[in-house]
């Protein structure tokens, strides 16, 4: 069984989640815009952790501020579990888990299956079905 917390460490550092920061970006520059632990208001302006974050802009020692708020790390941690982890308890090498999360939030979970698929030589169909982790698993 792989281990989620294990998964997703690598890939929030790369987001510039540390001790000190989760990661809150605002670069006009930046095609995702607002930022924060990699999660972009844009195209996530559903995500309830906005509205902490609304809150945290308010105060003088933000974005430091955001970094001790257990309600917000926790919506971080859930919105990647619900979207990216899946089944991916299921696969029993964490290397393989820790690619396969890498990649599916920087390309997206379908393009990153279908890659597992494709080198498999499975049919790609994009789902971390049974067939795909009983392959992966017997590697």
């Amino acid at each position: 069984m792989s281990n989620f917390e294990q998964a997703i460490k690598p890939v929030l550092a790369f987001e510039g989640v540390t001790l000190h920061s989760l990661g809150y970006v605002n670069d006009p520059d930046d095609n995702g815009g607002e930022t924060i632990a990699g999660i972009s208001r844009k195209f996530w302006k559903d995500w309830e952790g906005w509205k902490i974050v609304d809150n945290c802009i308010q105060e003088p020692d933000f974005p430091v501020n955001m970094t001790h708020n257990q309600s917000l790390i926790a919506l971080i941690n859930d919105f990647y579990k619900v979207r990216f982890w899946g089944r991916m308890s299921e696969i029993n090498d964490q290397s393989i888990v820790d690619l396969l999360i890498d990649s599916g939030v920087n390309e997206g979970t379908i393009p990153a299956i279908k890659r597992a698929q494709n080198i498999l030589g499975l049919a790609e169909n994009g789902k971390l079905d049974d067939t795909l982790i009983n392959d992966l698993n017997n590697l």
